[in-house]
């Protein structure tokens, strides 16, 4: 893999809801990683509008176009990279891809952001790490997607899973995404994942109340709603049922072995 000449920026970028016209063409010896934080917009790609949010990780070369749309009550905002490269510079990584774990990509915002800006960091460092990070990202998440031999509906619905599992889903709502029954949903779920729909999204919203649990001291009723469970006395029941214990139970034990 051979580096760009240089890290030209890094910078978070906050869409102004009434913006209109704003994708912008990427000139040559210029790549743009727009990496979506939060939000919902659409980038136009061969010829249609693709909706992007929350990890997106779109990799524009000479000639493509940055996001295009942004969501009017609910604007995209980014993490966007700029790269100098050589004139000819050939797409490595496809255009679209996705950083699946959403609290990781944050967390890798605020790095890149933080030693940046840093003048005592050394800057060739800083560009072999930016890069080979978001490379290695983009190539992850396409070698996941060949490997499982998933329907593209399959994936749309386990990122929607992923990224809005603090969100009040349906069934319908999942179905809808992949443009399925909700019958066909649950079958293809069970051949692919050996699991339900309701299931799955249990157990994301299952993990974040766990890490929240762990690493906050948010009142479990403020856990129970930010993780999507309808109230905190079925967040308590469903956990109990599932770890054995219940949520406060589950914090003081991990809190005596920090």
């Amino acid at each position: 893999m051979d580096l760009p000449k240089q890290l030209r920026n890094i910078s978070m970028y906050y869409c102004d809801p009434q913006s209109q016209n704003l994708g912008r063409t990427i000139e040559p010896g210029l790549e743009i990683v727009e990496l979506v934080t939060q939000g919902k917009g659409a980038l136009w790609d061969d010829g249609r509008w693709v909706p992007i949010e929350a990890g997106a990780l779109l990799w524009h070369v000479a000639g493509d176009t940055t996001i295009g749309r942004t969501d009017k009550v609910d604007p995209y905002a980014c993490l966007a990279i700029h790269f100098q490269v050589a004139d000819m510079s050939q797409r490595r990584v496809p255009h679209v891809s996705w950083w699946m774990d959403t609290d990781e990509l944050r967390q890798f915002t605020r790095e890149v952001l933080r030693y940046f800006v840093d003048d005592t960091f050394d800057a060739q460092t800083m560009l072999m790490y930016t890069y080979s990070r978001l490379y290695f990202q983009s190539r992850l998440y396409h070698h996941q997607l060949v490997a499982s031999n998933a329907p593209a509906g399959l994936v749309q619905v386990m990122q929607m899973i992923d990224q809005r599992y603090h969100e009040s889903l349906s069934l319908d709502d999942l179905a809808e995404v992949a443009n399925w029954s909700v019958a066909h949903l649950h079958d293809v779920f069970r051949k692919h994942t050996g699991t339900s729909p309701h299931q799955a999204l249990l157990r994301r919203r299952l993990h974040a109340a766990r890490e929240k649990l762990i690493a906050t001291n948010d009142r479990v009723k403020t856990i129970a709603h930010e993780t999507g469970f309808a109230s905190a006395a079925g967040f308590c029941r469903t956990f109990k049922q599932v770890t054995g214990q219940t949520p406060a139970d589950y914090r003081q034990y991990h809190a005596h072995l920090k």
